[in-house]
């Protein structure tokens, strides 16, 4: 690895977390690329790159900028891999892979209370979530 390389830390939904080497000046699509690629998805227009600035606040990868300037340098490099867009028309999606990453993203949504939605509903989604697992 190269000395000026940086380690950059990506939490999949899977809740895995993958590792990335590249140069901290590395425009932001450098790594949603590795990221992409890594996961071999097809329907990545979805997706994205999150990271919580140093005020808390969730943000999403700036593709242009680079990676150091995006993420306080004294703290560790961490992104999360995440539902971007929700597609209106879910049947549509065309891989496996994208309705396995988008039923992950539902679950820890509700998990976590970011989705609310009623009882009857909550276990509708479960069962779809059940149904879903690889």
């Amino acid at each position: 690895m190269n000395k000026k390389c940086i380690d950059v830390d990506v939490v999949l939904l899977d809740s895995t977390t993958r590792c990335f080497h590249l140069l901290p000046r590395s425009p932001g699509h450098e790594l949603y690329t590795m990221v992409v690629e890594h996961l071999q998805l097809v329907e990545y227009d979805y997706f994205d790159l999150e990271y919580i600035n140093k005020d808390g606040l969730h943000c999403w990868l700036d593709h242009s900028k680079a990676i150091n300037k995006q993420i306080n340098i004294s703290k560790r490099f961490l992104y999360s891999f995440v539902v971007k867009f929700y597609t209106p028309h879910p049947n549509l999606l065309e891989d496996e892979l994208t309705r396995y990453l988008f039923a992950l993203q539902i679950k820890i949504d509700l998990r976590s209370g970011r989705l609310q939605c009623s009882e009857s509903t909550a276990a509708l989604l479960a069962a779809f979530i059940v149904q879903g697992k690889k």
